[in-house]
């Protein structure tokens, strides 16, 4: 998929762990919840575009400090696009249970960082490992796929040239992403004032 339908669904993916947290009381108790809410966004919009730094650095869209680090590393380990490093549930996986390893870690009573701090830290992991997850879906969705291990592709789309990267399906699928995100920003903005809306007492709001 395109950077633009990865960002689409990097709001997406947002604003759906921020959802998430708050239903099952993970938010930090003492930060507003729309500052938790600007903390998630940039981790999950850098992390649905983070896995195609194993472009050329001249594809590249975003040419920050980290990320032209990042993208150096990557081709010093001869990671090429969509990679198995990269674009693997694997490795992508691994990596952020990696990152919440540490975040345990941080939290014991032997380290003594405060509850704030790793309110905020656990915000922005779990900003990332959403922001990861959408990017694998998102390529899920065309006929390249993801790895699922080294040597298993996945993909939940026929290997047809209707379902390539910048076809007339990929802005379907973003139109799609787009009204997903209308309903979770009405959703949420819903949940905020103490309303619901339900149809045959099936709660959709």
């Amino acid at each position: 998929m395109l950077y633009k339908t990865h960002k689409a669904a990097g709001l997406l993916g947002c604003l759906i762990a921020f959802d998430v947290m708050k239903n099952n009381g993970q938010l930090a108790p003492n930060i507003n919840e729309f500052v938790q809410l600007a903390i998630i966004y940039p981790a999950c919009s850098w992390a649905s575009t983070a896995p195609d730094l194993d472009h050329a650095i001249c594809n590249v869209k975003e040419q920050t400090p980290i990320n032209i680090a990042i993208n150096k590393l990557l081709h010093i380990g001869k990671c090429t696009h969509r990679s198995v490093q990269t674009h693997s549930v694997l490795f992508t996986g691994g990596f952020c249970l990696l990152l919440f390893g540490l975040l345990q870690l941080l939290g014991s009573p032997n380290v003594g960082v405060d509850e704030n701090s790793i309110g905020i830290i656990r915000l922005m992991l779990l900003g990332i490992t959403f922001g990861i997850a959408s990017h694998l879906i998102m390529d899920s969705l065309s006929t390249a796929g993801i790895w699922l291990v080294p040597k298993l592709k996945f993909r939940l789309v026929p290997n047809r040239k209707t379902f390539a990267t910048g076809g007339k399906w990929e802005d379907i699928v973003r139109f799609l992403v787009c009204i997903a995100i209308v309903y979770m920003c009405i959703h949420l903005v819903v949940r905020w004032c103490g309303f619901s809306l339900t149809i045959g007492g099936i709660p959709i709001l």
